[in-house]
């Protein structure tokens, strides 16, 4: 939604990132694998799924080099990437608020921004279900 606004630098961040989440349950599934493609399409960068940099070095890169409104846009993302495959596996909650911690967004935002993305995946679904039935 918001990606197109990264520059490059912090979008191969970000993709390192939503690699590192969609993969922490042990292994990409193909609603993941689509995510990464449709995050990539946004982005306009090349489609990858190996890592280039670690989750820290990227949460270090985007805590010490972006400003809030980029800190925000990468959990908002993220959060999303979190959903594809309908589970919230416990691996992918701790990288979101180690990036929550590091960029200094409150849980009760996290909490606020995760129940507002949970609704807005939900109507993506409904989308989905009328334009292709």
């Amino acid at each position: 939604m918001y990606l197109g606004e990264l520059n490059a630098t912090q979008k191969d961040c970000f993709l390192d990132l939503g690699i590192r989440l969609a993969a922490t349950d042990g292994g990409f599934s193909e609603a993941e694998k689509e995510a990464i493609y449709l995050l990539c399409d946004e982005m306009s960068i090349a489609d990858r799924y190996d890592e280039e940099a670690s989750p820290e070095e990227a949460i270090r890169f985007f805590a010490s080099e972006t400003d809030r409104r980029v800190q925000r846009i990468v959990v908002f993302e993220l959060l999303g990437i979190s959903l594809a495959d309908n589970v919230y596996h416990d691996r992918k909650q701790e990288l979101i608020a180690e990036a929550a911690k590091a960029f200094s967004i409150g849980d009760d935002e996290i909490k606020e921004i995760s129940d507002a993305v949970v609704q807005l995946y939900g109507l993506y679904l409904k989308f989905n279900h009328f334009v292709n039935s």
